[in-house]
């Protein structure tokens, strides 16, 4: 079937001709004097010389001659007709800078094969004096820009969503206006590569003649696939320079990536640590893994980028959304109303060394089947992140996936995640929230004003941690039920936290804390709870300590201590420590200490010593406080006794009464034969 289009054309004539007849034209009728470039407007009751009208501007057009005949007189207008762009803009040229001109393209295609302007004009090196031509391009008409080659537009560009551009080789275009991909022959079915296209339409507004105030290119609705690998990496020309990306919206403009199934595939892809841009904006589109293998397909990678903001987006089943690989200088990436869903490995990947800020309005990522936050073996840096509500889900795999998840870090910085004002929800018992690799490498994560409490399933390790690493809930609601994991084998009170310390301050703990280990050593800490939790037992175990006050506000509550537990560690040795050790076989609390709890551990000598002793007090062994008095506390090597409110143990003031002392018992007992040691609760 063909489809033939009308041409609406003003009813024109020469001012001459015009006067002669003066007719009455009909109201709103557009009448334009093509010699004098004069627009009156019919009233339906004045003759055209009493009408009042406006210069409209010249028109210079390469159109058909019937687009040129004078409709009153029948005469052709050929003083207004070129044969090349060139041609046409050197008499435009001639006219001046102030005088209004449309330069209207007729169907067909224009070679451009010198830099247009060229240098042979009036205003040559000056583009934007040309702001006073008006471009028009009708459908069908095609600006060839030969390679190595120019053309510049420097005032009002005018064209419908088709091809007006075709750039061959290094040929480019410069625009003093929001561009539009479908300008440069992006196809909006999704079947051609758009690469090219939207490479040229980014080049199109990175020229100095671009007086607003971020570049822009358009994406209208339709589906652009981009089957090259990087194929939305802005060219090196873009270094330190912003622009925007703007779509139609999330269900109008999908961005899909499509390009041969290769691992590392990135639709944006920036490794240079110079060739960054600055100030970037994303708006209304949704970016679609397509590739084959989609563990190949990630989204974006860069390493300095400075700013990235995205408004209204949406990614879909990237293995990777966000790579950041920099090393120095700061990134920030900033998102409102956007969403992620069916990400795979991780939302953010970080094998980067430098500041990172990550802020999320109004953003609901859900079902996250990867890590939101994975630090690689190069990872590091400090990385605050505000606001955001996560979903995290199993997509019904066994492989348990973290909020932030420190799987091999080994990088010159430690890591320091500041989670502030975020939500989680956690749809599997395959979801948690840190979780560390025993690399020895420190890290530092802390939620801030977090809603924690939405979890689904059985109780999981939603904190796992090895040595030297530490993570802090302040002012947060904790889940119903949480399980603290500790791996360390390194003792946490003689080297601070080198155990390992999870500390929670502040915090609504409606449920149950539960700690698992794999390793013999840990700090847990609670401080200022708003429910008492029901602390699961056993927390004292091979060197675990949970330093807790006991503020904790409660129906059942009675009395409240103002002053907070503090803990002491006495080493166990095989004679009798002298008053005043230093090496930790015997500890003086402060004066007027009460001691509430005491915690005495599997002394090495196994069956040699037969009895193990806690003793407060200087010299006499018989006041004993914590001894393994049967045959079962011998064989466990563990004596736990907890003094009620009231009954602590009152230290006094002599400073040799404030001596504390572990001592065990053997024929063979002696110096370096105790082993073991105590951990003392007082205030």
């Amino acid at each position: 079937m063909s489809t033939e289009f009308d041409v609406l054309k003003l009813r024109r004539a020469t001012a001459a001709a015009w006067a002669a007849q003066n007719p009455i034209p009909e109201q709103g009728e557009p009448c334009y004097e093509t010699d004098t470039h004069v627009l009156k407007i019919g009233t339906g009751l004045d003759h055209y010389n009493d009408l009042s009208g406006f210069n409209s501007g010249t028109v210079y057009t390469s159109l058909d001659d019937d687009y040129e005949i004078d409709p009153i007189t029948g005469q052709a207008i050929p003083s207004y007709t070129q044969e090349t762009i060139e041609a046409a803009l050197t008499a435009i040229a001639a006219l001046g800078p102030t005088t209004l001109v449309t330069l209207l393209i007729a169907p067909g295609t224009w070679p451009i094969t010198s830099n247009t302007p060229s240098g042979t004009l009036p205003y040559a090196g000056d583009y934007s004096s040309f702001t006073n031509v008006t471009w028009k391009v009708v459908p069908g008409a095609i600006l060839q820009i030969a390679t190595g080659k120019t053309l510049t537009i420097g005032g009002p560009f005018e064209a419908g969503l088709y091809q007006v551009f075709q750039c061959d080789g290094t040929g480019k275009v410069l625009l003093n206006q929001p561009t539009n991909v479908v300008w440069f022959g992006a196809d909006k079915t999704g079947v051609i590569d758009c690469t090219s296209a939207y490479q040229s339409a980014l080049v199109s507004v990175s020229g100095n003649i671009y007086t607003g105030t971020n570049p822009e290119v358009v994406f209208p609705s339709g589906i652009f696939e981009f089957q090259t690998d990087g194929g939305m990496t802005p060219p090196a020309s873009f270094s330190s320079q912003s622009y925007t990306v703007t779509g139609a919206g999330i269900g109008k403009t999908l961005i899909r990536f499509n390009p041969p199934d290769v691992a590392g595939s990135y639709l944006y892809k920036n490794p240079s640590d110079s060739a960054k841009t600055k100030n970037s904006r994303f708006t209304g589109m949704l970016f679609l893994n397509a590739i084959t293998t989609p563990a190949n397909g990630g989204c974006f990678y860069f390493q300095r980028e400075q700013h990235l903001g995205f408004t209204d987006c949406m990614w879909q089943s990237f293995n990777i959304d966000f790579y950041l690989a920099g090393t120095a200088d700061g990134d920030s990436l900033r998102f409102y109303n956007c969403r992620w869903v069916y990400t795979g490995q991780a939302v953010f990947y970080f094998a980067n060394s430098q500041a990172v800020v990550i802020e999320l309005t109004n953003c609901n990522p859900e079902d996250i089947y990867g890590d939101v936050f994975y630090v690689s073996s190069a990872g590091g840096g400090s990385v605050h992140v505000y606001g955001g509500s996560w979903i995290m889900d199993d997509g019904g795999g066994t492989t348990t996936h973290y909020l932030i998840n420190l799987a091999s870090g080994s990088g010159t910085t430690t890591p320091d995640f500041t989670f502030n004002s975020i939500k989680t929800e956690m749809n599997s018992v395959y979801t948690g929230f840190v979780k560390t690799a025993n690399t020895g490498q420190p890290l530092i994560a802390t939620f801030n004003d977090c809603n924690l409490s939405t979890t689904q399933g059985a109780a999981r390790d939603m904190v796992d941690i090895f040595s030297s690493q530490m993570v802090k809930f302040n002012n947060c609601i904790i889940p119903a039920v949480l399980q603290v994991k500790f791996n360390s084998d390194v003792n946490s009170y003689a080297q601070g936290i080198a155990g390992g310390l999870v500390e929670f301050n502040g915090c609504s703990m409606p449920g149950d804390v539960t700690i698992t280990r794999t390793g013999n050593y840990g700090v847990l800490r609670i401080r200022g709870a708003f429910y008492q939790p029901a602390l699961s037992a056993p927390y004292y175990k091979d060197g675990f300590a949970l330093d807790t006050d006991d503020g904790w506000r409660t129906t059942s509550q009675t009395q409240h201590f103002s002053n907070l537990l503090k803990t002491a560690k006495i080493k166990g040795w095989g004679y009798w420590p002298t008053n005043g050790d230093t090496s930790g076989y015997s500890v003086t609390l402060p004066p007027n200490s009460l001691i509430k709890n005491i915690y005495v551990y599997k002394p090495q000598a196994g069956a040699i010593a037969t009895a193990f002793e806690l003793h407060v007090g200087n010299g006499d062994r018989s006041v004993t406080y914590a001894s393994s008095g049967s045959a079962a506390q011998n064989l466990a090597h563990t004596i736990t006794k907890n003094f009620a409110v009231g009954a602590e143990i009152d230290v006094g003031t002599d400073a040799d009464d404030r001596v504390v002392r572990l001592w065990c018992d053997g024929g063979d007992a002696g110096a370096g034969f105790g082993g073991g040691y105590a951990i003392v609760e007082y205030y």
